[in-house]
């Protein structure tokens, strides 16, 4: 296991004995981010910056911190900037997209991820949050294509089978939606959210009695809400 405390003390040194060093700096940011000072990262970055304004790698990074401290705002200026010195970083755009939904910014986001996928065409995440501020947008067709998308590439990819779900719900494509949320299960036995929507898209459709099973497990499992809507149902 790495020693990033002593890391920090070592790049401390170094940095005594030369302040102009621009990868010090960072370097010791880095280290200082990962035992979660993120604070002192940031500063450790600034300094980095100071000495190359146009250090795309510091500004990524204090992107990244900005970010844990939920200044989701100072992140995407930086994610910015370091897109300008460096077009062809997919995280940084992946990143910024993540930060711009933070603040409902759904259009920015899917801007960004369209980016990322420009650059690599397999990334499932960024179709996936794609696909989520796509369906904020209302544009549920869209939403679906890309959820199916992210399944054609990782068929286990559990999330999306259960968004897709929640969008083909929207759509009232209920039959649809039970098939998704099966899928999900499959994936994942024990995903009380999934057996819970089943079981009112099932009941939505007629199907009261495996209905009132799938909300009775996903009880089971936890999912509290599940009993108000068997009193409802279920009678």
């Amino acid at each position: 296991m790495l020693d990033y405390p002593g890391a920090i003390d070592d790049f401390t040194w170094a940095i005594e004995i030369n302040p102009e060093d621009e990868n010090t700096y960072k370097s010791r940011g880095y280290a200082k981010a990962f035992i979660h000072d993120h604070t002192g990262a940031i500063v450790d970055y600034k300094m980095a910056l100071r000495l190359n304004p146009k250090d795309a790698q510091a500004y990524f990074f204090r992107g990244i911190s900005k970010s844990e401290l939920r200044d989701y705002a100072g992140a995407v200026t930086d994610y910015t900037e370091s897109i300008k010195f460096n077009a062809t970083n997919k995280e940084a755009y992946y990143r910024r997209g993540f930060a711009r939904m933070s603040f409902k910014d759904f259009q920015g986001a899917l801007t960004d991820f369209s980016e990322v996928i420009k650059i690599d065409s397999t990334f499932t995440d960024a179709y996936f949050n794609r696909a989520y501020a796509t369906s904020e947008l209302k544009n549920y067709k869209e939403a679906i294509s890309d959820y199916t998308k992210v399944i054609e590439i990782n068929p286990k990819y559990s999330d999306a089978y259960f968004n897709r779900g929640l969008v083909r719900e929207d759509l009232n494509d209920f039959a649809g939606a039970i098939v998704d949320y099966t899928m999900t299960i499959q994936n994942n036995p024990i995903d009380e959210t999934a057996y819970y929507y089943r079981g009112l898209a099932k009941i939505k459709t007629s199907q009261k009695e495996s209905g009132c099973l799938d909300l009775s497990t996903a009880g089971e499992l936890g999912f509290d809400k599940a009993y108000e809507e068997i009193k409802k149902y279920c009678r």
